[in-house]
Order: structure tokens, then sequence, then C-alpha cells
């Protein structure tokens, strides 16, 4: 309760009277949600005991309850719309940033946000569609971090034999992988090092062993390819 530092004992008085309101309706606040109706009679009563306290309420109040008891619902009326043209403002922010978007794991970040938002405004259609554009991006993410691994592995196993042929075509196929997935320059780095693979005939060889020794120590954590 918010009052008067001098209205403090009398507050604290009305403490206890308010506890036992609530306890007589301690089935509203369990079980399954209820109507605003049947909250009626609740606020009816704690309106009263507050009222009946003159010493708490101005008299031009108390004459005026009603109006009071409006001017509040309205006023909350007006805070949920505002939270609400927020939602729609963030909502259309985040689309926004979505069409630009073609990395999978930042648009995974972007579309989880989204579904939140959508949550809130109740909105569930939209709600259904982002939900399994998540689950497809997900999903994709999940069998590219498996492929890329395998390529890597087989990269590298390939170069300590010096079966450049292979190595190359495991580390193509491996940058390719990493398109929507890392940063473009992390996949065009990877892209290069593979057509030096390629050109290996064509390249000073100071050039080919720094390539060799760059994709061995290369990171076998996938996830540190990602952003």
């Amino acid at each position: 309760m918010v009052v008067d530092k001098e209205d403090q004992k009398l507050t604290n008085k009305l403490i206890p009277a308010i506890t036992e309101i609530i306890k007589t309706h301690k089935e509203l606040f369990l079980g399954t949600e209820k109507t605003s109706d049947q909250f009626k009679t609740f606020d009816q009563e704690i309106n009263n005991l507050i009222l009946s306290n003159k010493n708490l309420i101005d008299e031009s109040l108390s004459k005026g309850k009603d109006d009071v008891f409006k001017s509040i619902w309205t006023q909350k009326g007006g805070i949920f719309t505002k939270l609400r043209d927020n939602l729609i403002k963030e909502k259309e922010k985040l689309q926004m940033l979505l069409q630009k978007e073609n990395n999978y794991s930042n648009r995974s970040v972007l579309l989880e946000k989204l579904i939140k938002i959508l949550e809130n405004l109740n909105e569930e259609e939209e709600l259904i569609k982002t939900k399994n554009e998540l689950k497809t991006i997900n999903d994709e993410i999940n069998d590219r971090k498996i492929r890329l691994k395998f390529y890597l592995e087989s990269t590298k196993e390939a170069l300590k034999y010096k079966d450049y042929n292979k190595a190359y075509s495991c580390l193509y196929s491996f940058s390719s992988k990493l398109k929507n997935m890392a940063r473009p320059q992390v996949q065009k780095k990877y892209h290069t090092l593979a057509n030096i693979l390629a050109s290996r005939n064509e390249l000073p060889k100071i050039e080919f062993s720094q390539a060799i020794s760059e994709i061995l120590i290369s990171p076998d954590n996938i996830d540190e390819y990602l952003p």
C-alpha cells in the first residue's frame, strides 16, 4: 500500500483485515484462471474497507469513489494499450531484421525473440508459422554441424596422407557448408584455402605449406566457426 508517512500506523492496522478478506477468497488464486466478474466481490470488499477509513481517504475522494475506480481502470487500460503498441513495434522491428538476415544462427535467435512477442500478443496463426520456421532453421543448423565436422575431420585425415585431391574435395564441401552458418569472412577463408589445395602445383611451396599448416590447426569444435 502506498500511503503518506503519517498514515503508516493506521495502514498497519488495516493489513490484518485485508489479509482476512484475501483468505476468504483464496479460491480466486488457486487452480484455473478466473474471470474478471469473479473478482468483483473481492475488489469491492477491499475497496470498502479502505474507503471506510476516513483518515486515509480524502473526503472528496470518498464521495467520488466510483469515478476514482473508473479512472484507475481507465489508466490500466491505457497502460495495456501502450504495452501492446510497444510489442507490435518490436515485432515489426524483428520482422525487418529477419528479412535482411541470412545467417542461420542469427535467424534462430531473432525467431526465438519473435515467438515470445507473438505469444504475448496472442497472434496464434503467425506464432505457429514462426515456430515451424524456427524448427526448420534449428534442424538445418544441427545437420550442418554434423556435416561440417565430418568434412573437416576428413580434410585433416587426407592431408596426413598427402591425399591433396581428397583434401581439396572435403575442404571445398566444408567451405560450402559454412555458407549461412559462419561469418562471410570465415567462409571465404576456407574457400580460399580449398582453392590453394587445388592449385598446389602453381603456387610457391612456402605458400602451400603455410596453407596446410593453417588447415591442420583449425579448431575441431564447429561452434567456434559460428557467430
